[in-house]
């Protein structure tokens, strides 16, 4: 942290530059006193030279004064904190102090401890102001924008090291689903990573989220870099990120020094990571180790093919092209086709269906080919995709002969709801049940809110509380532990606080309305 103190008597720069110096944040953490200055007009000309990170000024000086000083220093250098060392404890001037948004107000004589608070007040401010300037370096540099040299220059030297090492990881749910933050998921890669000893000290991590969350990129900061540790800090990273257990597929690139090929090299292993994806596979590729590409050609469809399905088609023989779609996801699989292929045969059978249904709303045709994107995207299994496509090319061409999918919905619904309620006390997540039932995300998203009007999270929260309800109904001396494990909450407060903001009433009060109720 770097300090300047503005004074126009040298006797008070040097005891605050004391109290400083002695204080306990001084000894714990990196602390430069930059600059003294006798005058705000010689302050001013010295921040451009030593750049503080905080800046003590006395206010009454002659020709500006400490409220004029920090006014310039906000319009100007909006990062930099300023604190008042004032010796009037006027209200005035406490008031213009913060018009001209100072950090915070002190008045002499100088309170040792309060030093220690602002000292630990500004450290937060400036860490979170570096690490949030990291972030957008980063991410410019990811994703290959523009940026002023004087950016550059300040944000590099807190992410400089010799070596750099990536990794581009991609989940089949978004990596927030279950609303853990970036920062936290970001701060566990680097505890792990440093408690299994494949971080040196000071070694950083840093975590970029693409798009909808289910990408990302980290980059790595190391002084050491080997493939065996590349390897060694993949696989740690793999298994933190998968903590929903949906492990992410990953490909990591070898070591590199210069941030500014951190664009070309995402692109690489993205590119690399699309055309090895196989549906319900979990992969790790390094750069420095690739295989030799194999020919999958042979299992892109072609024209015999598109014959097969006309003839369904023509025959409106639903049972037969449920047959060949079937039969061809089973081909898929035991060939490991790429999803990259699967998505261009998926394609292509839509595409050769929409000619015999003409009347296919161009709309609805986008939207089914982003809806088929998203189901290869996130399925767990061949067999489950054959099933969601097969579902899907139902409902948009509304096959005669084929059983309505409305009915199919609603007895698919019914199964799931029974499901739930049958395994109320089990952790139950979004991912158990498109596991179980061989759906995808968005197709179980629709069924809730088509079938039931609320989301998956919705219902079963509601379901859960409902039981928790009926429980103290039913048994009032049963201990809320109990109802909580009962209703699948292991956390008793977690659930006593889920349970008032669906009901509006803690637990307790609920139970003592029931009581009163009774009686």
């Amino acid at each position: 942290m770097r300090i300047m103190i503005v004074d126009d008597e040298p006797f008070y720069i040097d005891h605050l530059k004391e109290v400083i110096e002695n204080s306990r944040f001084s000894k714990s953490a990196e602390v430069h006193i930059a600059a003294e200055c006798i005058s705000a007009s010689l302050a001013i000309k010295t921040i451009p030279i030593v750049q503080p990170d905080l800046i003590f000024t006395d206010i009454r000086m002659q020709f500006m004064n400490g409220i004029e000083l920090a006014a310039t220093i906000q319009e100007t250098w909006p990062h930099i904190i300023v604190v008042i060392v004032s010796g009037y404890s006027s209200f005035d001037y406490a008031r213009d102090a913060l018009r001209a948004n100072v950090d915070d107000y002190l008045v002499k004589p100088i309170d040792p401890d309060v030093i220690e608070q602002v000292l630990d007040k500004a450290s937060a401010r400036i860490n979170k102001q570096a690490y949030l300037r990291q972030q957008h370096y980063l991410k410019g540099l990811l994703d290959n924008e523009p940026m002023g040299i004087d950016f550059l220059t300040s944000s590099m030297p807190s992410f400089s090291f010799p070596s750099y090492i990536m990794i581009f990881f991609k989940k089949k749910t978004a990596l927030l689903e279950k609303e853990k933050p970036l920062p936290q998921t970001e701060y566990e890669i680097q505890n792990q990573l440093s408690q299994h000893h494949l971080l040196l000290k000071n070694e950083k991590v840093r975590l970029l989220p693409i798009k909808d969350q289910k990408n990302g990129v980290i980059i790595l900061g190391l002084y050491e870099c080997d493939d065996q540790k590349i390897k060694d800090i993949a696989s740690e990273c793999q298994l933190i990120i998968g903590y929903d257990g949906s492990a992410p597929s990953i490909a990591a690139s070898g070591s590199f020094h210069e941030l500014t090929q951190i664009h070309p090299i995402a692109n690489q292993l993205h590119d690399e990571l699309y055309h090895q994806l196989v549906i319900g596979h979990t992969k790790q590729i390094y750069l420095f180790e690739q295989l030799p590409a194999q020919e999958k050609s042979n299992l892109l469809l072609d024209s015999t093919d598109e014959k097969k399905v006309v003839i369904a088609v023509e025959k409106k023989d639903w049972k037969l092209l449920k047959k060949l779609i079937d039969h061809w996801f089973y081909q898929w699989e035991q060939h490991s086709c790429p999803s990259l292929y699967v998505q261009r045969n998926i394609k292509k059978i839509l595409q050769w269906l929409e000619k015999h249904f003409r009347s296919l709303d161009p709309l609805l045709s986008i939207t089914t080919e982003k809806e088929m994107e998203e189901m290869i995207d996130s399925a767990r299994s061949f067999r489950g995709a054959a099933e969601t496509f097969w579902n899907l090319l139902s409902h948009t061409f509304q096959f005669e002969e084929q059983e309505s999918t409305s009915n199919r919905g609603i007895r698919l619904i019914e199964q799931i709801t029974d499901y739930l309620t049958a395994n109320l006390s089990e952790p139950i997540a979004m991912t158990n049940v498109m596991d179980r039932f061989q759906i995808s995300s968005t197709h179980l998203g629709t069924l809730f809110r088509k079938h039931l009007g609320k989301t998956f999270v919705e219902y079963l929260t509601t379901l859960r509380i409902d039981k928790a309800k009926e429980l103290m109904r039913i048994h009032p001396d049963m201990a809320f532990k109990e109802i909580s494990e009962i209703t699948g909450y292991s956390d008793r407060h977690y659930f006593t606080k889920v349970f008032k903001l669906v009901t509006g009433k803690s637990p307790t009060d609920f139970k003592e309305q029931l009581l009163q109720e009774e009686n």
